[in-house]
């Protein structure tokens, strides 16, 4: 069994329901968020909105629909490209209480972050924590 390069996020330990982590990478904007937005595909996420400077994503736990729940979570994606790389923000949207979601989106991303590695960027993320809200 292999260990996610991020873990998925615990609501109940964050006190918040908008997880946030930030990822800080050494390669550029673009490819950054191309190679999260493939992680996340990877992972059962649709990308239902797309922005030069990142995306949203959505994922359906279609089994808790058949089991007349409906579990959703979104992902925001945002990149700012600066001097030394590109920092990238991930802010979760998780509807109904769900554990697939949050591990699907830990396991997306960190499939972004081993495609990061093995093209040679440096990459770090801080942990989960609760979200700004405005």
């Amino acid at each position: 069994m292999t260990t996610e390069a991020i873990p998925a996020w615990s609501i109940g330990k964050l006190n918040s329901s908008h997880p946030q982590l930030t990822l800080t990478t050494s390669a550029p904007a673009e490819e950054a968020l191309a190679l999260l937005e493939a992680g996340v595909r990877d992972a059962s996420f649709k990308v239902k909105e797309r922005r030069p400077s990142g995306f949203r994503a959505r994922y359906i736990d279609w089994f808790s629909v058949a089991a007349a729940g409906f579990n959703k979570t979104v992902l925001d994606v945002e990149a700012v490209a600066g001097t030394g790389g590109t920092e990238v923000t991930v802010t979760g949207r998780p509807h109904q209480a769900g554990f697939s979601g949050p591990k699907k989106a830990a396991h997306g991303l960190s499939t972004a972050v081993e495609a990061l590695r093995v093209r040679g960027y440096e990459v770090s993320a801080t942990p989960w924590r609760a979200a700004d809200r405005d």
